[in-house]
Order: C-alpha cells, then structure tokens, then sequence
C-alpha cells in the first residue's frame, strides 16, 4: 500500500466489490460489502478522498467536543503531515492541542471555541508546533460539519 491509499483509507474504507456487478454497471444490493452504494458514488468517493489526500492545504477533520480534553483528530491529510511531521497513525485519536505550545495565543483559541459553539465559521492564525518543536504560522478556516455518527463517538 503507497502513502495516498493510507491516507484515502481514512475517509473510504476498502470496498470489495463484485466485478461482475461493476461490468454490467449496475447497483451494488443491499447485501453487498457496499451497503447499497452504486458503483459510481463508490468512485465518486474514492474520487473525492483523493482529492482531499493529495490537497496542498491542510485538512484535518475532529469529533465536535470543545471541552477539555478537547475534539480527538479522525483525518489528516498529507499536507498536515508534511506541516506538522505527525503521521496519520500518530495523529488520529489525539487532539489538536498537541500542536499547540507557549507562543500559542489562547485568546484566539477561545474565540475559536466560541465561535463554533455557536455554529459558526471561524477565520484565525497563532503559533502552533511541530512535532519537532519548532513554531509555524497556522492559520485556520474551521466550518461545522454535522454528521450524527462522528459527532456522538
């Protein structure tokens, strides 16, 4: 498996499908591995995992808790790795608070609180860390995504 099928795997789990139902074209049934999906919402998700992997600018997608200690990270893409230096696997199931260190400014990070706990968009920037310990500057744009399944876990 290359790095982009590691990263694509976080947001579409492999599938297996039945080459004869992708020859004629057809829906996957309701007793396939795809739950229903049809062959090309399969490869328009697989489409849009790859484009989100591949992005040059970071995503990374959290569960919705905003209280200590804090949303646990679910997604990265390569461009939080490559800003970051933390992996997927040394990632996902931490929380975004590991970037954050000294020069951190935490009145932005109540603002940033804030502002999605009342459901809105949040535009921001602070110092934040590398897994080396060396500062950059992050700069956010954070939207609410609601989907019941990840934000109860």
């Amino acid at each position: 498996m290359n790095d982009l099928d590691a990263y694509r795997r976080q947001l579409v789990p492999p599938i297996n499908i039945d080459e004869s139902i992708v020859a004629r074209g057809n829906s996957c049934s309701e007793n396939d591995s795809a739950h229903g999906l049809s062959v090309e919402m399969i490869e328009h998700l697989k489409l849009l995992a790859t484009a989100v992997c591949c992005a040059d600018d970071s995503v990374v997608i959290t569960t919705a808790n905003l209280e200590f200690p804090g949303p646990a990270i679910v997604f990265v893409n390569k461009a939080f790795t490559r800003m970051t230096g933390y992996g997927p696997t040394e990632a996902i199931g931490r929380t975004p608070r590991i970037l954050q260190g000294e020069k951190t400014d935490r009145t932005i990070l109540e603002r940033m609180k804030l502002d999605l706990k009342d459901g809105g968009v949040f535009y921001g920037q602070t110092i934040n860390y590398r897994k080396d310990g060396s500062e950059f500057v992050n700069e956010w744009h954070i939207e609410p995504i609601y989907n019941i399944t990840i934000a109860n876990r």
